[in-house]
């Protein structure tokens, strides 16, 4: 049986990722707001990243997709963190948690397909 809370937990998450993802992708444009909205992606994906596990407290089958996403998104948001930082590796880091971040994205609506 799911329990009510993991449900609240799993449905913000959802809700964060594909926000963060967004405000991520629109922040890589150069535009002047892009700080501030990389900003609110770093913030919104760890608070998606405590949201995860929280969920993965009693649900079924999903546990295998739901544990992808949850291995994926700190991924992400450890080379986000490394790329903010300027070193010369920051635009591939940056590419990586790109990819990675919609992969994560894909995965959690399956998770709760299933």
């Amino acid at each position: 049986m799911i329990l009510p809370v993991a449900d609240i937990f799993l449905l913000l998450a959802v809700v964060i990722l594909p926000l963060a993802t967004i405000l991520l992708s629109l922040a890589l444009t150069k535009l002047p707001m892009a700080n501030i909205l990389l900003l609110l992606a770093i913030i919104m994906l760890p608070v998606a990243d405590i949201l995860l596990p929280l969920a993965l407290t009693k649900l079924p089958m999903a546990d295998i997709l739901l544990l992808l996403a949850v291995v994926i998104l700190p991924l992400a948001t450890i080379l986000l963190s490394l790329a903010l930082t300027k070193l010369p590796m920051a635009n591939i880091l940056l590419l990586l948690a790109i990819i990675m971040l919609p992969v994560a994205d894909i995965l959690l609506p399956l998770a709760i397909i299933m």
